[in-house]
This record gives C-alpha cells, structure tokens and sequence, in this order.
C-alpha cells in the first residue's frame, strides 16, 4: 500500500491534493489520515509564516490533526 507522508507542506495543497487523490483512485492506498501540520491555503501564506513555529499559518486550508475519510 501506498503512503504520502508529509513532515510540513510547502504551500503546493493542490499537488498533495492531486498526488493523495491519484493514489486514491489508482487503489494503491485508501484515503484516509491526519494531517501532521497545517495545511497553507497559498504560497503567500507560506511566506508569512516563520518556517521555526509550528501551527504558525494564518486561515490555513486544514488544521494540524484534520481528519481526511474515503476512497478505496
């Protein structure tokens, strides 16, 4: 089975959103999990944030701990 492990995003949600859903989709892993750290909605909001604190993104697109359920 697959895995897509993440220690912090940089800011790309819509590769990690593509790369979860294709192995999704391809029956290689279910799409289930917890996000180990904020998810940056931009990569503006990535420039904002101090790279040393962690949970330091502002309105990010999903929380640390977000419960991600579905797939095969």
């Amino acid at each position: 089975m697959g895995r897509l492990r993440l220690r912090r995003p940089h800011g790309d949600a819509e590769l990690v959103a593509a790369a979860v859903v294709a192995l999704a989709a391809l029956g290689r892993a279910p799409m289930t999990g917890t996000l180990p750290s904020d998810l940056p909605a931009s990569d503006a909001a990535v420039a904002a944030s101090r790279e040393d604190v962690p949970f330091d993104t502002a309105a990010p697109l999903f929380r640390h701990g977000h419960r991600a359920t579905g797939g095969s």
